[in-house]
């Protein structure tokens, strides 16, 4: 169609059109066009472009929701209905529907409108597990569906509208909603598997998930999936890697015979090794017939035979007996941003295994002499055969109810074969030491810590002759004498032999237990990381992470940057940069001093928008996770 003219007026350029549209909204004109040259004339109501362009969004589980636009309406030819997911957040993670689909239904509910949106998510509490249906305007013929998990836990559910007087968004808190009844139990037939030698290993493997909502740590996701091992059926103890439970933060469920999913929670993160201890409850699981893994405290030998029992992605069973190739220290570079990195072990490899998410490596007598779990390496695992050990010791705790304390030298160590040991002045006696004990390589210092007290007695290079009176030729010899609070140490350095005592750090096992949203930054306490790798005190506030279009982002407040002074004021922790942030006025400038990964400083003037980006904080309770607003 070709316009002619519009409301009597020649429609000869954009200006005269959109004047005359603007001027008689709500009323009738008149249409000339031709079509195919045919002259033709309508009467058309002029549409109120204000009326189908979002005025207010809904924000439920740091996802949010607005009415469908025109101008998304318009580009993919669709009507005007229906709710638009504009971030899928923690309500929606990977696999469900993504950012940028049509909302259609909620928990059987027709969506149409924001407020339709508005009265069953708000209505929902914590924990609710509901059907939303929905599709991508760019493939609307596929009508997708998604059962998503309802978070009033972790983030503020909040209806904010467009104030046109003031030009700002004020947001309404939705009322509080009763959380979602506690799952019944049940009881399920777990799989049967050939060999059947195996199957008392299978009934102790299971599925784990997890998902993290805010990325503290340097966790490298937000999703994450992997094998985990009954180690106590009785007390509901499950141990996996930290590629799977990066953090002691989030949900977890613990999947058994891929037929019943349980929630869990985390009692443990190792804070140095790749393991993570979580629980769930044995009453739901009925009369299920589950079973302990039974471990087996020597580690494995190079030519060892073993059977590999792990799981799929689809939760199936996958057997195959190997041979172990080799035993060697684990290989995992410096991380950026910084966050866990495996270290100190001697990890095993084998000639074959099917792929897996993860299983165990079991002896001749079905105990398990490794975990196949995931080590992170960069952004992706590399699977590997960790010994049992790293759960074994924090066993008696675990099962007596508390969170194991791991006391550390804190030390970044390598095996040096006996050959270099020599050429930097070990003698023939300590060399025989060694070798009548069955050792071929000594401990030699890489690294230490930030902070820790060993930085006042050992240094780079240093080798551990003796630790606790006990030769130091393996990583196990050392991380038992770390159990006290001080350690002999005999040393070779610069070619002399020095007696040393070193004091020991407690590291916690329940990892980062308070974080601070401000700013649209996140912030929590500088964690082992940044001490064991990058060098750096653990002092000041940490920046994790830095929300889209906040404050933080839009002046330049980097992740990976500690802050330690406001306004010039100096910054020990958390609870100091709260105290000094707290009770600035809207749109007040804040003066941040900031320290980079390398020690360079660097002074960011922030200007608060509290309305949009409020202040709350997430701590670790006696009764789990909770938010608290400033």
């Amino acid at each position: 169609d070709v316009l002619v003219a519009i409301d009597g007026r020649l429609a000869v350029d954009f200006l005269t059109v959109e004047s005359v549209l603007d001027a008689k909204v709500g009323q009738t004109i008149g249409l000339r066009f031709e079509r195919a040259g045919e002259p033709h004339r309508a009467k058309v109501t002029v549409g109120d472009l204000h009326a189908i362009t979002p005025s207010a969004y809904l924000e439920v589980g740091d996802a949010i929701f607005n009415q469908l636009s025109y101008q998304v309406a318009r580009h993919w030819d669709l009507p005007l209905k229906g709710v638009y997911l504009a971030r899928g957040g923690y309500l929606f993670p990977a696999g469900t529907l993504e950012a940028g689909s049509v909302i259609t239904a909620i928990d059987g509910h027709p969506i149409a409108t924001l407020d339709d949106a508005r009265e069953v998510l708000g209505g929902l509490g914590d924990g609710a597990r509901v059907l939303v249906r929905g599709f991508l305007p760019r493939d609307r013929s596929r009508k997708k569906s998604a059962l998503i998990t309802v978070d009033r836990r972790y983030f503020p559910a909040r209806f904010c509208q467009r104030d046109d007087r003031s030009g700002r968004w004020p947001c309404q808190t939705l009322p509080e909603a009763t959380p979602a009844p506690p799952p019944r139990p049940a009881t399920v037939v777990l799989p049967k598997i050939h060999p059947a030698r195996l199957q008392k290993i299978a009934d102790a493997l299971v599925e784990v998930r997890a998902r993290v909502p805010f990325r503290i740590d340097g966790a490298a996701a937000s999703n994450f999936a992997g094998t985990g091992v009954v180690i106590d059926a009785r007390r509901g103890l499950v141990v996996t890697d930290r590629d799977t439970v990066a953090v002691p933060l989030g949900d977890c469920t613990i999947t058994f015979g891929g037929s019943l999913r349980i929630p869990a929670e985390v009692l443990f993160v190792h804070p140095l090794h790749d393991i993570a201890v979580i629980h769930y409850d044995p009453r739901l699981l009925g009369k299920t017939k589950v079973r302990s893994a039974q471990l087996r405290a020597r580690p494995l030998e190079v030519g060892e035979t073993v059977d590999f029992v792990g799981l799929t992605r689809s939760l199936q069973f996958v057997t195959q007996r190997t041979e172990v190739t080799k035993v060697d220290v684990v290989g995992v570079g410096r991380q950026r941003p910084p966050r866990f990195r495996e270290r100190n072990l001697l990890v095993a490899t084998v000639a074959d295994t099917e792929s897996s998410i993860g299983g165990v490596l079991a002896d001749r007598s079905g105990r398990i002499a490794a975990f196949w779990f995931s080590v992170l390496d960069g952004r992706s695992g590399r699977m590997m055969g960790l010994p049992t050990r790293l759960v074994t010791d924090q066993l008696p705790a675990l099962r007596a109810g508390r969170t194991p304390e791991v006391r550390t030298l804190g030390l970044d160590l390598s095996l040096l074969p006996l050959a270099d040991a020599r050429e930097r002045g070990l003698t023939e006696t300590w060399i025989r030491r060694f070798q009548n004990a069955g050792l071929r390589r000594v401990l030699m210092v890489r690294r230490l810590a930030a902070g820790v007290p060993a930085r006042e007695v050992l240094e780079e290079g240093d080798l551990l002759l003796r630790v606790g009176g006990r030769l130091g030729g393996t990583f196990a010899i050392l991380e038992q004498a770390e159990r006290g609070a001080t350690v002999r140490l005999t040393v070779l350095r610069e070619g002399k032999v020095v007696e040393l005592e070193a004091r020991t750090v407690a590291l916690s096992g329940r990892g980062t237990s308070r974080l601070v949203r401000w700013a649209g930054a996140l912030l929590q306490p500088p964690h082992w990381a940044l001490a064991a790798d990058w060098g750096q005190p653990r002092e000041g506030v940490y920046v994790s992470w830095v929300s889209a279009g906040s404050p933080a982002q839009r002046y330049g407040l980097e992740p990976t940057r500690r802050i330690v002074a406001v306004d010039g004021r100096p910054i020990p922790d958390l609870s100091a940069f709260l105290a000094a942030v707290s009770g600035r006025p809207e749109r007040g400038l804040v003066r941040l001093d900031t320290v980079d990964l390398y020690g360079r400083r660097a002074v960011v003037p922030l200007l608060l928008d509290l309305e949009s980006w409020p202040t709350f904080e997430v701590v670790w309770t006696k009764d789990g996770w909770r938010r608290r607003s400033e």
